[in-house]
């Protein structure tokens, strides 16, 4: 017991002296520390004086993380009955229209999941790393439910190694639309 309160004034009295005996010193006992210079945001700390420092100095890159905004407030209630442990209403009831905008509701065309509200089969409920809370990246999202050899044959959906030349939702919106196929307005 001796030895390890020991260790932990030695790790503390070290963690005062400089930035290069505290990573040494701490990344002994710990594992993950990160090196000196690394901020949290994943950037190098522009006042830190490099002199003397290992060229490996690197930057540690967080993944961005997008966040529902009721998740990230903890509003946990706007959707989840607390007591009872269940959503306040199941989502193919509406319940992501609740704050949402209904998008179908002057569309001609409306994409099979959203006339389901089966929004949980596009995007996760409280965090994602793509953008608009995606379970996957766009294209490869489509490509779950659209073969790609079904596809209109066309320079528009040119094929590459990973798919499509093209993002689907720079020409088709995903949702719901006036045009056949969804096609955004300003697109042939």
């Amino acid at each position: 017991m001796r030895i390890l309160a020991a260790s932990v004034c030695v790790a503390l009295v070290a963690a005062a002296c400089s930035q290069t005996t505290r990573y040494e010193v701490l990344s002994f006992f710990f594992d993950g520390v990160p090196p000196p210079h690394v901020q949290n945001q994943g950037e190098l700390d522009p006042d830190a004086d490099l002199e003397g420092e290992p060229e490996d100095t690197f930057v540690v890159q967080r993944p961005t993380v997008y966040l529902h905004a009721p998740y990230k407030d903890r509003r946990c209630v706007e959707c989840h009955d607390v007591y009872a442990g269940k959503l306040v209403r199941p989502v193919e009831d509406g319940l992501c229209w609740t704050c949402h905008v209904d998008i179908t509701a002057d569309a001609a065309f409306v994409h099979g999941p959203v006339a389901a509200q089966a929004c949980q089969q596009c995007h996760h409920p409280h965090r994602s790393k793509y953008p608009q809370l995606l379970l996957e990246p766009s294209t490869e999202l489509c490509l779950n439910c659209h073969l790609l050899e079904d596809l209109i044959p066309g320079e528009h959906h040119a094929k590459t190694e990973t798919g499509t030349e093209h993002e689907c939702v720079e020409c088709h919106n995903p949702h719901a639309g006036n045009v056949r196929y969804f096609l955004k307005p300003d697109r042939p």
